[in-house]
């Protein structure tokens, strides 16, 4: 028995460092990441500052149900609290960005690259982001986002489009548990 407990001991210290060593490495790679997603919120930051600093005429349309509701000129401040939202759809934090698949597409067609990112967890509601851009990379066409949650009872499904230059438009659809859903698009234009 008195052989035995040093060669116990060895193994368990072998195990040990073993287990720990393997995490520092997987954190070490989560650090690390060098992977570049295409920067989707500096060009939306940027347009989002060019407009502000051109005083552009800005408006906002609001639609139910694909009836007009509301259409009014709106300031800089409403634009930029209107626009924060698709900033705030950014998935490239490090605590959330190894959960997106990348692909690209090159379309011979529109001469363009879309950049796709799409979720691999069904948990996020971020479920996808699109930049579509001209294919020498001068140029962003345009940028789509697509959320889907739920809240209580309720579903909800959000579509966020950016083109650049020209205006924005944020998409939802809710619906309840009966069934019944409520369409509402906001669409933000402004002319420098």
């Amino acid at each position: 028995m008195s052989r035995i407990f040093p060669f116990i001991i060895i193994i368990l210290v072998c195990t040990i460092s073993c287990k720990s060593g393997t995490n520092k490495q997987a954190e070490k790679a989560i650090v690390e990441d060098t992977t570049n997603y295409f920067p989707v919120n500096f060009y939306i930051g940027e347009d989002i500052r060019s407009v502000v600093q051109s005083k552009a005429k800005i408006y906002k349309a609001v639609f139910m149900d694909k009836s007009r509701i509301d259409s009014v000129p709106i300031d800089s401040t409403e634009f930029n609290a209107l626009a924060k939202k698709f900033l705030e759809k950014d998935i490239t934090s490090l605590s959330i960005k190894r959960f997106y698949k990348e692909s690209i597409f090159r379309s011979l067609a529109t001469n363009s690259v879309t950049f796709n990112y799409a979720s691999i967890n069904p948990s996020l509601d971020i479920k996808s982001v699109d930049a579509n851009m001209d294919e020498e990379g001068k140029k962003l066409n345009r940028v789509d986002i697509r959320v889907i949650s739920s809240k209580n009872d309720s579903s909800f499904t959000e579509n966020y489009c950016w083109l650049p230059g020209q205006k924005f438009y944020i998409t939802k659809y809710a619906e309840g548990k009966d069934a019944k859903g409520v369409l509402t698009t906001t669409t933000v234009t402004w002319h420098k």
